[in-house]
């Protein structure tokens, strides 16, 4: 018997259970890992799902991560830490205060503190307007967007100090019903740093207060020294702000966000003047700088912005003579050659574009030598009132001076003060190395970027803000009556679209006209010209009075000295005396 072929028969592979697979499945590190890639919306969503996803998308770790990756960047520790820091603008929290941020915690940790943190921040960034009040210009915005700029100075003026505020609201598209939601930082103007004009700045301050609180209801209000604001900017606390603004160079030593005012130095040396020295320069190297459009002191201002540099020495070293000799300047055959273009001509520019930044080095003494001078003083004043000694203080300021100011801007400014600052240090026995110089933020935002990471900060509201009208600002009310007309006429600008509203908006622009002819009458009557004359009290005068008038001239003496700085008119002292505290720091 034969058998037949033997049939194989595969065997079928033994089926195992289907798992059940589910994100709740999988370990909580790797749902925080997953979570970590989701937007804040996403993980609220999430947080309704189930308990164990709530917990997942609720860690500690997860949100602080949030928070740096979103508004806070790398400074979320120093943005934190200001919620507890002791300046004289703000109300100081114990860090064991219920208000108070949380404490540094590592991914271990089960508080869900960080969660709060990125909630009160992010409200505070979208409803935090920041305002950095010039001489020149002005820059504004939500704290969590982009800052705009409205021009003060003239020729072109878009709005005054007194129109300002509603300018802004106006731009920014705020409601009235919407201000009374938002709050504002406003930074205090580097000219009432020095104590000399205490009064001022309190008379300032109040009246800043009264119109945000009393006209404008706005819910909170925070006034803050721009120097502190400056360091705020590069995650400083303390340091030396050196501000080239539009009228005047500033140089502000701030010790653990105290200004020490005592040691405050000015120059009376800005922006305007620099610009009215290239206008004379090129003028005399027959640029011609006409326009049909703009102002021959507008076109030297954006020829001073497009092409001025800051030279890595001193001309006058280099030359072998003052740079300001023109005749000699133009002879020389070693320029190095730059062309820039603007209203749509071009020009070829030498040694004449680094002229304008020598003044800063020249004018006065010289910008190093103000900056060495203020950080002996403050750290003299801070030793005496018994703070760290001298050479330790010195040490540390001379390593934290901060840039800020348009002309701030040129090209090499920073590395030309520190190498000079640190020279005038090793003359003096000490380690250039230890010197170092921030510099300017692009655009002239310093400033405005302090105040920014300041309303980013959780602890914002209650640590740094007035929420209602203070007595100070309630007496001012009562001595000096309401101000029902200035409050209709500030807060009419808030944009409603309804007719009332349109109304209201027609009748404050013939108000601000009208204020804006009473300005110029009052500058004609103090002398006060912007840009392309004076800007007000401690200005450059119209036809600028230095070292290079004289070469111009043809005199051999000499720079002129600088007339004395006409006392300031817009503020009766006599009606303030009883805002000032006689304890008062300053």
């Amino acid at each position: 018997m034969t058998r037949g072929p033997r049939r194989i028969s595969a065997l079928r592979p033994m089926e195992l259970p289907t798992p059940h697979l589910s994100l709740e499945t999988l370990p909580l590190e790797c749902l925080v890992e997953i979570f970590s890639h989701l937007a804040p919306p996403d993980l609220a969503s999430i947080m309704r799902v189930s308990v164990g996803m709530n917990a997942a998308a609720s860690e500690d770790c997860l949100w602080r991560g949030l928070c740096v990756r979103g508004q806070h960047g790398h400074c979320l520790e120093f943005k934190e830490s200001l919620g507890c820091f002791c300046h004289p603008d703000a109300r100081p929290l114990t860090s064991d205060a219920a208000a108070a941020p949380p404490r540094e915690r590592t991914h271990s940790a089960a508080s869900a503190g960080w969660r709060e943190v990125f909630r009160l921040s992010t409200d505070s960034l979208r409803k935090t307007i920041c305002l950095d009040v010039g001489r020149g210009y002005a820059k504004y915005g939500m704290a969590n967007g982009t800052p705009q700029m409205i021009q003060i100075c003239q020729p072109n003026a878009e709005a005054s100090q007194q129109t300002l505020f509603p300018t802004a609201f106006r731009r920014l598209n705020l409601r009235r019903e919407e201000l009374r939601d938002c709050a504002l930082i406003v930074a205090e103007p580097f000219r009432l740093a020095s104590s000399a004009h205490t009064r001022e700045r309190e008379a300032w301050r109040a009246e800043i207060e009264r119109r945000a609180l009393h006209c404008f209801e706005l819910k909170r209000l925070a006034i803050v020294d721009s120097a502190s604001l400056c360091l705020f900017a590069n995650k400083l606390t303390s340091g030396v702000v050196v501000n080239i603004g539009f009228a005047m160079t500033f140089v502000v030593p701030v010790i653990g966000g105290h200004i020490v005012r005592e040691a405050v130095r000015t120059m009376r040396i800005g922006g305007a003047a620099l610009t009215q020295v290239y206008q004379q320069v090129l003028e005399v190297s027959n640029v011609d700088l006409s326009s049909d459009n703009l102002p021959e002191i507008t076109v030297a201002r954006n020829l001073k912005e497009l092409s001025c540099e800051v030279f890595p020495v001193s001309l006058a070293s280099h030359f072998g003579h003052s740079p300001f000799q023109l005749q000699s300047l133009r002879a020389r055959n070693d320029a190095p050659l730059v062309e820039v273009s603007t209203e749509g001509r071009a020009f070829t520019l030498g040694w004449e574009r680094f002229l304008p930044a020598e003044m800063l080095f020249e004018e006065e003494g010289g910008l190093t030598r103000h900056v060495v001078e203020a950080v002996d003083a403050a750290a003299a004043k801070a030793a005496a009132d018994g703070g760290a000694d001298e050479a330790t203080l010195r040490s540390e300021l001379l390593g934290r001076v901060v840039l800020s100011g348009g002309s701030s801007l040129m090209p090499g400014l920073d590395a030309r003060l520190q190498a000079e600052v640190g020279a005038a240090v090793v003359a003096r026995g000490g380690l250039a190395r230890g010197v170092k110089v921030y510099p300017s933020q692009g655009g002239d935002l310093t400033t405005w970027r302090g105040a920014s990471v300041l309303a980013g900060t959780s602890t914002f509201a209650e640590h740094w803000c007035v929420h209602a009208p203070t007595d100070r600002a309630a007496r001012l009310e009562e001595e000096f009556g309401s101000e029902e007309e200035e409050m209709q006429s500030d807060t009419d600008v808030s944009m409603d679209e309804d007719e009332e509203d349109e109304e209201d908006e027609d009748e404050l622009k013939e108000e601000e006209g009208s204020e804006e002819e009473d300005e110029e009458e009052e500058s004609e009557e103090d002398g006060e010209q912007e840009e392309g004359g004076q800007a007000g009290p401690g200005a450059a005068p119209t036809e600028y009075v230095g070292p290079l008038a004289a070469h111009v001239a043809g005199s051999s003496s000499n720079a002129a000295a600088v007339p004395p700085r006409p006392p300031h008119r817009g503020v009766d002292y006599s009606k303030w005396d009883h805002i000032v505290d006689s304890d008062d720091e300053d």
